[in-house]
C-alpha cells in the first residue's frame, strides 16, 4: 500500500489495515510528505479520531501536534491582517471575492484550520486595482512587478517580508481566468509540448471570462472573513483551471480534497451542472484533469459524462505529462490494502517512508547531504 492510500483510507473512514508497521516508517519523512501535500492539519485531526485503529506512535502524534498548532497561529495571524484589509476595502466601496483556498477551508471543511491557507487570491474589477494597489501598500506589502505585461496576465502578486522571509502572498485577480497561458522554457520541455509564444492563444484553457457582476451574483458570504467567495461550481471551474494551468507540478492531496469536498457533498445534479458550464468556459479538459485527480486520492465521485471526457483526454493528457503515464489508465483506482512490505516497494509512485531501506530512496534532494557526510567520515578517519 502507498502512504497517499492510507492517508485517504484515514480520511475517508475507509477500513484500515489490521497492522501498519509504524516502526519501520521514517516520522521525519511521514512529516515532510503530510507538509509537501499540506494535509498536516487535516490528517491529524482525522488520525485522532481513529487512533484505536491507527495506532500512531506518541512521538509521531506530539510532532504532527506540535506543528499544527504553530501552523493554526501564523495562519490566524495572516487571517486577521487580511480581515483588516478586508475593512479597508469595504470602507473604499471596492467589491471584491475570494477565490477558493481560504473561503473553501471556511465554507466546505468541517474546521476553519483545516486548510491552511498558503496565498490569498482575490479577486477585483480592473478599474479598482489602483485602489487595491494603495490600501496594500499601507499594509507593508511588496507588489511583484509583472514579467508580463497586464493586458496578458490576469492577477498582481503582493508579499509580506519580514526579515528577509516572504510570510505570505496576495494575488489580486481582475479576470478569473486566463486568455493566454505563458510557460518557461523548462515548463515547455516537462509538458513535452510544441513551442508557445507570448500572445498566443493557449491550446489548454478558453479565451471567455465571465463578468465581475455575474460573478458576484453567485457568490456566497464568509462571514468569519467578513467576504463574499465564489459559488460552487464557480470554484470547482477555477481550481480545475489553476490545476490544470500548472500541471506540469504534481497535484497535492488538499487541492484534491478541495475538489472531493465541492463534487461529494452535494447532489449528482451539481456535477452535471458543472459540465454544462465548463462547456461554456472551454474548461471541460482542465475540469476533467481535476476530477481524475480527485477520483484518484479520494475515490471522488464521477457521473458518466465526466467519465468519457476523461478516457477522451486521456491520451492527451499522457502524452503532454510523462509522471502521469502509470496511473492514467485506472480511471478508478482504489486504495487496496496488500502486504506489509507493499509499504516499502521501490517502484512506489510517491517518497519511500523506510529508515530501514539504506538509503532514502526517489529523494534526489538528499545527496549533497550525503555527499558531505560521506566526505566528513573519511577526514576523521584519516586523523
Amino acid at each position: 500500500m502507498k502512504f497517499e492510500n492510507l492517508i485517504s483510507r484515514v480520511i475517508l473512514y475507509q477500513a484500515l489495515p489490521k497492522h501498519i508497521p509504524w516502526n519501520e516508517l521514517d516520522e521525519d519523512e511521514i512529516v515532510t510528505f503530510l507538509q509537501e501535500h499540506e494535509i498536516l492539519a487535516l490528517f491529524y485531526d482525522f488520525a485522532l479520531k481513529r487512533q484505536y485503529e491507527l495506532r500512531l506512535p506518541s512521538s509521531l502524534i506530539y510532532k504532527l501536534k506540535t506543528l499544527r498548532d504553530i501552523q493554526i497561529f501564523i495562519d490566524q495571524k495572516k487571517i486577521n491582517e487580511l480581515v483588516h484589509i478586508h475593512e479597508k476595502l469595504a470602507q473604499a466601496k471596492i467589491s471584491f471575492l475570494h477565490l477558493a483556498g481560504l473561503s473553501l477551508g471556511h465554507l466546505e471543511y468541517s474546521k476553519n484550520n483545516l486548510r491552511s491557507p498558503r496565498t490569498f487570491e482575490i479577486l477585483v474589477k480592473q478599474s479598482d486595482l489602483e485602489k487595491v494597489d494603495n490600501i496594500l501598500c499601507n499594509f507593508s506589502l511588496v507588489k511583484e512587478k509583472n514579467k508580463i505585461s497586464q493586458d496578458l496576465d490576469n492577477y498582481f502578486s503582493y508579499k509580506k517580508i519580514t526579515h528577509r522571509k516572504i510570510e505570505h502572498e496576495i494575488k489580486i485577480y481582475w479576470r478569473l481566468f486566463k486568455t493566454q497561458i505563458f510557460l518557461t522554457t523548462e515548463a515547455q520541455n516537462k509538458l513535452n509540448t510544441t513551442q508557445i509564444t507570448m500572445g498566443q492563444k493557449s491550446p489548454l484553457l478558453g479565451d471567455y471570462s465571465l463578468s465581475f457582476e455575474e460573478l458576484l451574483e453567485k457568490a456566497r458570504p464568509v462571514p468569519e472573513l467578513k467576504a463574499f467567495a465564489l459559488g460552487p461550481h464557480l470554484a470547482l471551474l477555477y481550481i480545475s483551471a489553476q490545476l490544470y494551468e500548472n500541471s506540469f507540478n504534481k497535484v497535492k492531496m488538499i487541492e484534491a480534497y478541495d475538489i472531493h469536498l465541492l463534487v461529494n457533498s452535494r447532489s449528482s445534479l451539481f456535477l452535471d451542472d458543472c459540465f454544462k458550464e465548463a462547456q461554456k468556459l472551454n474548461l471541460l479538459k482542465a475540469c476533467s484533469f481535476a476530477l481524475f485527480w480527485a477520483n484518484y486520492y479520494f475515490n471522488t465521485t464521477i457521473n458518466a459524462s465526466w467519465k468519457i471526457e476523461i478516457q477522451k483526454n486521456q491520451n492527451e493528457i499522457s502524452a503532454q505529462r510523462s509522471w502521469l503515464q502509470e496511473i492514467l489508465p485506472d480511471l478508478n483506482p482504489s486504495p487496496r490494502f496488500s502486504l506489509k512490505k507493499d509499504y516499502l516497494k521501490k517502484d512506489s509512485f510517491f517518497p519511500i517512508l523506510s529508515k530501514h531501506s539504506g538509503q532514502i530512496r526517489h529523494n534526489i534532494f538528499m545527496w549533497p547531504l550525503n555527499l558531505l557526510n560521506k566526505l566528513r567520515n573519511g577526514i576523521l578517519k584519516f586523523f
